[in-house]
């Protein structure tokens, strides 16, 4: 599930959200420790393992924000918040 949010108030300012979600079998502990840092080069084969370490820096070069939750048997979901550059509706 994809969903988006527009005028989240944080730190004084209003944010975009954006929130991804699933229902699968959750993140290991050992991985939600290392997930927005880049994989060694040869851990896993044919898997570069940078991707979320990429998305984490874009997000926290425009100001943003990116956060993860994961609970075993009842899925993950990924949280990004960037600031809001105009008022939406106006």
């Amino acid at each position: 599930v994809i969903s988006t949010h527009y005028n989240v108030i944080l730190a004084g300012r209003p944010h975009v959200e954006i929130r991804l979600s699933d229902s699968g079998p959750g993140l290991p502990p050992e991985v939600m420790e290392r997930l927005f840092k880049p994989l060694e080069p040869n851990r896993r084969p044919g898997h570069a393992g940078i991707g979320l370490s990429i998305v984490a820096k874009l997000v926290e070069s425009l100001g943003g924000s990116i956060t993860c939750q994961s609970n075993a048997g009842q899925g993950t979901s990924f949280v990004i918040q960037l600031p809001q550059t105009r008022v939406v509706g106006k």
